[in-house]
């Protein structure tokens, strides 16, 4: 999204054209080969007594089911990893590893760029091209890489599941087209991809929506064992909120760009309202403002500005939480002190800290 972002900022013509395609691996866990586990660990120079540990971990391996007449059936189990597991999805990523490292080609300044990013078996490819000729043959190209990669490694696309959107603000462009192996693939006006929704538009008004709506019902549920008399203590109420603020907030680095607009914090902010009501023990009369600093729930478009700026500062390598928490409350107070609402619990709680 940083690479896409930054389109909006250049002129029309010389705004580049950008693409992501979410693949899909068809029963990705399930397929991994253990030879090319084993074949990965030895290339990370993993010690002779670890993996002797991690081959007998993966071998020897019989799954148990019933079949039709109620008789237990066993079955050798020849590849995959456990996907509940700790271990499973470690060694998955170990293999995995070296799809990050491979030449995508198409690389060329000014023209065209590719890379990958994944997060277990879900991998996203970008692309960019200055018009769509280059966008195709750098996309095109480093599919045909991934596309070798998999198959090299025993695995396989699900290329009916796997789906592109176009991340520009460009107006005027022809229609790329893209090919795995021979078939087209999917050019979608949307894509969810780690559970975050994308649009063509990088317009991030429904994901917001949806993810304030999904709190909302978690707050109302909530209600429901936080009476405002009697009830767990407050400590244990602002644990509790900690759960519509993990809906509200999550993936916040990517769209909180688009906090710039009103309606979308008032989108955020109804649910926590509901949620910050029952910490505080208040009835609905209470302003939203006063019902956040009485219950010290920092306003949820703050916390996502926050996150933002803290993914930043590690990305960068110059994180500092407490400046970072400090310059959050700095903002709270002066929202605080200025609020039209809430003016006689400012009289008793002037410091939100």
């Amino acid at each position: 999204m940083e690479v896409a972002n930054s389109a909006g900022t250049e002129p029309q013509r010389h705004i580049q054209l950008y693409t992501l395609i979410a693949l899909d691996v068809a029963n990705a866990f399930n397929s991994a080969r253990w030879e090319k586990i084993e074949e990965a660990l030895c290339k990370k120079k993993l010690s002779d007594y670890m993996l002797r540990i991690l081959k007998s971990y993966l071998s020897n391996r019989e799954l148990l089911f019933g079949d039709s007449d109620s008789c237990e059936v066993s079955h050798e189990v020849t590849c995959g990893v456990p996907q509940e597991s700790v271990l499973g999805p470690l060694l998955w990523n170990i293999m995995y590893d070296s799809l990050l490292e491979i030449d995508l080609g198409g690389n060329s300044p000014g023209y065209s760029s590719s890379s990958l990013v994944a997060f277990a078996d879900d991998v996203a490819l970008i692309a960019t091209g200055r018009d769509t000729e280059n966008l195709e043959s750098a996309m095109n190209t480093a599919l045909a890489r991934v596309a070798e990669w998999m198959e090299d490694n025993d695995l396989k696309l699900a290329i009916p599941k796997t789906e592109a959107i176009m991340l520009t603000s460009k107006r005027a462009y022809e229609r790329p087209s893209f090919m795995i192996n021979g078939e087209p693939v999917q050019l979608k006006e949307q894509i969810r991809y780690l559970g975050v929704e994308l649009n063509r538009s990088m317009s991030f008004k429904n994901y917001i929506k949806t993810a304030a709506a999904k709190a909302e019902k978690t707050a109302a549920a909530l209600t429901r064992i936080l009476p405002n008399v009697g009830g767990p203590r407050q400590r244990i109420r602002k644990i509790l909120s900690s759960v519509v603020h993990s809906q509200l907030l999550y993936a916040a680095p990517v769209w909180s760009g688009s906090l710039v607009h009103e309606h979308y914090v008032k989108m955020l902010e109804r649910p926590q309202r509901t949620i910050g009501l029952r910490v505080a023990m208040a009835y609905r009369t209470v302003s939203t403002q006063a019902a956040l600093v009485v219950s010290g729930l920092i306003p949820a478009y703050l916390m996502a500005i926050e996150r933002t700026e803290t993914a930043n500062g590690r990305k960068e390598g110059n994180l500092d939480t407490t400046e970072t928490r400090n310059r959050t409350l700095q903002k709270w107070q002066e929202e605080w002190d200025s609020s039209d609402t809430g003016r006689w619990a400012h009289r008793l709680i002037r410091d939100v800290k």
